[in-house]
């Protein structure tokens, strides 16, 4: 069984659960810090979840697809490809949890055990945080294995689980959906992300291994681009070199909307 076969049902539970309806009408992307419950489970049914009719029609799935191909492109890293490391998946921008869902699925397919994989999250909004985590406990009903989530809407508190979870040899994802085409000229936005894969390689100590993957919408590759631009450049600032790879060109994603990188301390 795959953590794909079963999101989009449990959303649709906590909808029931709640009273929550579909939307009315198509939410904006972005989901304000202060959104309340009702409006982050509508937004994530919308665009993860089945509450876009056309989505349901022609493109189930789209965004996990996505994702999923993207984070494939860790397995040309010759270090992050060995699959009795331990693997620690820090998505940044988190939502409801679906890069982590990607990164469990694509571990099964690895063959990697869920006893060696670790789930960190940030995203602004607590009550996107909550809902991750409800989605989270009722997955585990079925998956009983199910990491723990270390997820958090602050950057401080994200940190400090970082480092006391921390064990040397661990190998780190950094994930970015759907969310530096957001954040392009958020100059705060960008410091916190930058804070978070700074402290990473600084635990690190070269002792293992680092990829970014990013992916955002493709009609809005112009500001993905000044947004990844301005996450290398403050990352180059801080003496951190971004090694890009390749990103095969398909019918789910390309360079102008997605990128990977390995992160190498100066």
């Amino acid at each position: 069984m795959a953590v794909m076969d079963l999101y989009q049902g449990v959303i649709r539970e906590i909808m029931r659960k709640h009273g929550i309806r579909r939307p009315t009408h198509k939410p904006k992307h972005e989901v304000g810090a202060e959104a309340p419950f009702e409006v982050v489970v509508q937004h994530t049914d919308f665009y993860i979840g089945q509450g876009n009719e056309e989505q349901e029609r022609s493109e189930s799935h789209y965004r996990y697809r996505r994702y999923r191909e993207a984070i494939g492109y860790v397995e040309a890293l010759e270090r992050l490809e060995m699959v009795e490391e331990r693997k620690a998946h820090v998505d940044i921008g988190c939502g409801a949890g679906l890069f982590s869902w990607v990164f469990l699925d694509w571990a099964i397919d690895k063959g990697m055990s869920w006893d060696n994989l670790v789930l960190y999250g940030f995203d602004h909004s607590p009550e996107m945080i909550n809902l991750a985590r409800d989605v989270r406990n009722r997955l585990k009903r079925e998956m009983p294995s199910y990491p723990m989530l270390h997820y958090s809407h602050s950057v401080p508190a994200l940190l400090r689980d970082l480092e006391e979870t921390h064990q040397d040899g661990t190998d780190y994802i950094v994930t970015l959906g759907h969310v530096l085409a957001q954040t392009a000229n958020a100059a705060e936005a960008t410091s916190n992300f930058v804070s978070i894969i700074a402290r990473i390689l600084d635990m690190m100590a070269n002792l293992s291994d680092c990829a970014l993957v990013a992916v955002d919408a493709k009609h809005w590759n112009k500001d993905f681009t000044v947004g990844w631009n301005s996450l290398v450049n403050r990352l180059q600032s801080l003496g951190i070199r971004c090694e890009t790879q390749q990103v095969i060109s398909t019918v789910l994603n390309d360079y102008r909307c997605a990128r990977i990188a390995v992160p190498h301390k100066a």
